[in-house]
């Protein structure tokens, strides 16, 4: 936070902290009034909610009764440790989850060859998958271990704490003949966190306009917009593209007070449908990695690591997120 306030000019932008909305209002002159749950209130022309999965904009924006209003249980926990690269390398310095992939590129001016210092290897199995990322070099760097856990389809409805921690005899209990390696790997953390893997449906829109809710210039960015399940590593990118996209359509002097919702209109038309499209993608990745739906698998290994590798096809074909802030720049010209 503090470096992100250095970069601001202070002299036009304050930074206030430590505030948690409760729900927002539209006045009779269009301006927005914020109520925080310490009781006070701030009134705005524009609001952008970035509050998370369990956003309280996107509640009042659809309206409590909504189904677009709360966020969902999806069905899968994370389960998360950590340990020292060190102590796996002193008794299996070979160890896959230690072995850096290799990038060579051939961009122009020249050649270039390196090593990544993220390491990361997987080992799938029927409704769980673990993911070992080893970041940094091998003698200080941490080994950190995600399990995920998909639940039977037919699960109760519930709603989990978000995180909670969890013996490593538990997870232990879920993969007593996984491979050894493995095994060896999760035999050296001493504390993991077990967090309820939370997302949305997909929205109708990313702008208020009063479906349920109030109308008015307020949109929804990141988790609070597109929560999605974490299996393609996509959801805080699609945040990051959200705001991007946001800042090209707020700074542009074609953007004043009496425009503001055709601005948002071009960020919900250019990003909705994309983020949405990763948000399928990611859990179809997930049902491959677990082997909870077999639509998407083939006859064979090479069939299964084909539609894996199709998956991310879009991540080309979409132009990339410069592509898409034209696109949005192009629509905010035609309509000036």
């Amino acid at each position: 936070m503090d470096v992100l306030k250095s970069k601001i000019d202070s002299d036009i932008c304050n930074v206030i902290t430590n505030k948690s909305i409760r729900k927002y209002t539209i006045l009779v002159d269009k301006s927005i009034m914020l109520h925080f749950k310490d009781d006070t209130t701030t009134k705005a022309d524009l609001l952008i909610g970035a509050d998370g999965v369990h956003s309280r904009v996107r509640n009042t924006m659809f309206g409590p009764s909504s189904p677009y209003a709360s966020s969902r249980f999806s069905g899968q926990y994370a389960y998360r440790m950590a340990t020292k690269q060190a102590e796996i390398a002193t008794t299996n310095p070979d160890h896959p989850a230690l072995k850096g992939l290799t990038f060579v590129s051939h961009l122009p001016p020249r050649p270039l060859k390196f090593r990544n210092l993220t390491a990361s290897e997987q080992w799938c199995g029927q409704t769980l998958h673990f993911i070992t990322t080893a970041i940094g070099p091998p003698t200080i760097g941490p080994l950190l271990i995600s399990l995920y856990e998909t639940l039977p389809k037919a699960h109760p409805v519930i709603r989990p704490p978000n995180v909670e921690s969890v013996p490593m005899a538990h997870v232990l209990e879920q993969c007593p003949k996984w491979e050894p390696h493995l095994l060896s790997a999760l035999s050296l953390p001493t504390a993991c966190s077990k967090w309820a893997i939370y997302t949305l449906p997909h929205l109708p829109t990313f702008m208020a306009k009063g479906l349920d809710g109030p109308a008015g210039n307020v949109a929804l960015i990141g988790d609070a917009a597109h929560a999605m399940l974490p299996h393609q590593g996509l959801g805080a990118c699609q945040g990051i593209e959200d705001a991007y996209v946001l800042s090209l359509l707020l700074s542009s002097p074609l953007t004043n007070i009496t425009n503001l919702a055709t601005a948002l209109e071009f960020y919900d038309e250019v990003r909705r449908p994309l983020a949405q499209k990763v948000a399928d993608s990611s859990r179809v990745v997930g049902e491959m990695l677990d082997f909870t739906s077999y639509e998407h698998v083939g006859d064979s290994d090479e069939e299964w690591g084909q539609a894996m590798g199709g998956l991310c096809e879009w991540l080309r074909d979409e132009g990339g997120t410069f592509a898409v802030g034209e696109r949005a720049m192009d629509m905010l010209k035609g309509k000036a």
